[in-house]
């Protein structure tokens, strides 16, 4: 795509040949799913401004999705091939950019003042995070779109029935998850930094991990008061078959 003549080049993924030329659409370009473009837009009905997502076959022209949300909903991309919708009033969609097909939908519980929603998916599972505007004493240990912060509601969802895996979601205060970890730990990892007073300097800050449990939202490992480094870069590992910090045997 040429953003600055706003204008598509197709080609033909067999020969590399250049099959046609299209305009780019008009609203703000969420995703690209082979020939399917979502885009995101605003509009304003008689009674309230609206936020509008369409899907549509970027050479044919064809529509294959389009849906008016209210306007403080918050969306997510999810690579390589779909978004995540959250409505205020608790409604949930995940929809399939290639097909414009809805492939999940729940009522979960609202959440007033939503600022954000991400999404994170493990081996099997789908995690919806859903916040509120954090507050200023907590950090995220990188940039804010690998490690945002949430403050709300976590869900988790099976991928293969697309049914909700824990029997409520898990409360979460002022964490930062780490959206690069591997997919296949058992553990939902979040990591942040609190700043803190210390009496000799005026100020400090500490580290903070906190691990769920993947199959029951379960908190399984807490500790707030790491002490700081100014290491930014950092990776969660996971070892199968290790031995257990417990002293209970082997998992």
């Amino acid at each position: 795509a040429d953003i600055g003549s706003r204008i598509a080049h197709v080609m033909r993924m067999v020969d590399g040949q250049l099959v046609g030329k299209r305009d780019l659409p008009k609203q703000e370009w969420l995703l690209t799913a082979g020939r399917s473009i979502a885009e995101v837009g605003f509009q304003m009905s008689r009674e309230s401004k609206l936020m509008s997502i369409r899907v549509s076959d970027l050479f044919s022209g064809e529509e294959r999705y389009h849906q008016e949300f209210p306007v403080a909903s918050r969306v997510s991309v999810m690579e390589p091939n779909a978004i995540a919708i959250y409505e205020p009033t608790g409604k949930f969609v995940v929809l399939d950019v290639r097909t414009g097909a809805v492939t999940m939908e729940h009522d979960l519980d609202p959440l007033a003042d939503v600022d954000s929603i991400c999404t994170l998916k493990s081996a099997d599972k789908l995690f919806l995070m859903i916040s509120r505007q954090n507050d200023q004493q907590h950090k995220p240990l990188g940039q804010p779109p690998d490690f945002p912060m949430v403050d709300g509601f976590v869900y988790a969802f099976d991928l293969a029935t697309g049914k909700l895996s824990w029997p409520a979601p898990a409360v979460v205060r002022n964490r930062g998850v780490v959206l690069s970890q591997p997919r296949e730990i058992p553990l939902l990892v979040f990591a942040d930094r609190k700043m803190v007073r210390d009496p000799a300097t005026g100020g400090g800050s500490q580290l903070r991990v906190l691990c769920i449990d993947q199959r029951t939202g379960q908190t399984v490992f807490r500790n707030d008061k790491l002490p700081d480094t100014s290491i930014v870069n950092f990776r969660v590992r996971g070892e199968p078959g290790g031995e257990r910090t417990d002293g209970s045997g082997d998992e």
